[in-house]
């Protein structure tokens, strides 16, 4: 999101090397740093946040409600990457 609210890019990607490289090249597209993005995602899936600490994002948010859900951990994931 923007100042203003607006969305400035949303991705859908695997949890697999080809769809962290897929949120890389998105983050590098908008020209902005790991530690700069917020990062909205509707999984629980570990993987995934252990890939998105390790590369430096320093703000990750599980939306509460994908918790409760049984088929979850088994979906792709909704990235917001928000500047």
């Amino acid at each position: 999101m923007n100042e203003k609210g607006g969305t400035i890019q949303t991705a859908v990607i695997e949890h697999s090397q080809a769809g962290f490289a897929k949120l890389e090249a998105l983050r590098q597209q908008l020209q902005v740093e790991p530690g700069e993005c917020i990062v909205g995602m509707e999984t629980a899936h570990s993987l995934l946040i252990d890939h998105l600490w390790a590369s430096g994002y320093e703000a990750i948010y599980v939306l509460p409600r994908v918790l409760f859900l049984p088929w979850s951990l088994h979906q792709l994931t909704s990235l917001f990457v928000v500047q």
